[in-house]
């Protein structure tokens, strides 16, 4: 009897423990679920915080972007802005230039346009005349013509003979003769000289056509005269010499 009581009571005994055990189990079990569950939400949390961050993150960044982007576009109009403006001022720089050179170009052709008018009132001076006489020298058939027929310029008061002398040495041409104005007398012109073609060869001179009865030296010039020095080889008859 006292077995079957003290069995009975170990076997309630293990019904309550087995019982007590499996309701903590399931209280574990149910702490634990509800547990996983509030770390799931907290995740879950966690991250639409984080996402949120990482919108107003995304959006900062947007905003800081197109800020950049309109400061560019702001410098670049900016910048256009100025260049356009210089290339107007350069240009009407040029134009204003341009308008001065002109005005300054009509300017000095009004002006030039007066001096002329100025100067073509002015009377027309006459140009002094040069004391001008023709002259040349020729020798006989053997030598031909020595200084050919030209213009020459004399001075005032100025003789046969002076001009004679200043053609010769401006040309380098021989010449020789003896004495002093009225008793002058040419001996030899290039080498030819009095009596090289006989004992009536010499030089004689000749004005406007006519044969002077005066020395060379003391025979003056005056303007538009025609001095001819010749070599005779008979005193002058050869030349139709005719004595004034």
């Amino acid at each position: 009897m006292l077995k079957l009581i003290r069995n009975s009571l170990l076997l309630l005994l293990t019904v309550v423990m087995v019982t007590a055990v499996t309701g903590c189990n399931a209280t574990s079990k149910k702490e634990t679920l509800s547990t996983q569950e509030a770390n799931e939400k907290q995740a879950v949390a966690s991250t639409h915080v984080q996402d949120k961050e990482n919108e107003v993150i995304e959006q900062k960044k947007k905003e800081a972007t197109k800020e950049t982007n309109s400061k560019i576009e702001s410098e670049q109009k900016a910048s256009t802005e100025n260049n356009v403006n210089e290339k107007k001022q350069k240009q009407t720089k040029q134009v204003n230039q341009a308008s001065n050179e002109k005005k300054n170009t009509n300017s000095t052709s009004s002006t030039n346009k007066q001096q002329k008018q100025i100067i073509s009132k002015k009377p027309v001076e006459k140009e002094e005349e040069k004391n001008i006489i023709i002259f040349s020298i020729i020798g006989d058939k053997e030598v031909g013509t020595i200084f050919s027929k030209s213009q020459v310029e004399y001075k005032e008061g100025d003789s046969v003979l002076d001009v004679l002398k200043r053609v010769t040495r401006g040309h380098k041409i021989q010449m020789e003769y003896t004495g002093f104005k009225a008793t002058a007398y040419v001996q030899g012109i290039d080498n030819l000289y009095e009596f090289d073609r006989g004992g009536k060869s010499g030089w004689m001179y000749r004005v406007n056509a006519v044969f002077p009865n005066v020395s060379a030296g003391a025979y003056h010039l005056k303007k538009g005269d025609k001095v001819e020095w010749l070599y005779t080889l008979d005193l002058g008859k050869d030349l139709g010499a005719t004595y004034k």
